[in-house]
């Protein structure tokens, strides 16, 4: 099988978003949350450990697919929740609008990495 750049994107896309939210936390915090607490870093940094870690997931997948196709369903499921709760926090007031559009984008790659393990069934 051969190696989709989607998976190189979905790596990028993470990184980028990871690096914003633990390098500059603060104005990661700014950009996500419409009431940020000093409370609220500790669990924006654990988010994006969490979305540092799933970047090198589909950095491993770009790398090869046969072998890590299990990180492509883990994806797809945490990507979906991610858009979820993004857009949950935006209707309840306490997320921004741009947050939420985030997570739109990450409901997107969970739909693309569906159509991948469609097009791509296992041996």
């Amino acid at each position: 099988m051969e190696r989709s750049n989607l998976f190189l994107v979905a790596a990028i896309w993470n990184f980028a978003i990871a690096g914003a939210g633990l390098l500059l936390p603060e104005f990661a915090a700014s950009i996500s949350l419409v009431k940020p607490y000093a409370s609220t870093f500790a669990m924006l940094w654990m988010f994006y450990g969490l979305v540092l870690a799933f970047g090198i997931g589909y950095y491993l997948v770009w790398r090869d697919p046969v072998a890590n196709r299990s990180i492509i369903l883990l994806g797809i499921i945490g990507k979906t929740f991610v858009f979820f709760q993004v857009w949950a926090l935006y209707l309840m007031q306490e997320g921004t609008l741009l947050f939420a559009l985030a997570g739109t984008g990450d409901l997107i790659f969970a739909a693309l990495f569906l159509n991948y393990l469609r097009k791509h069934p296992a041996s």
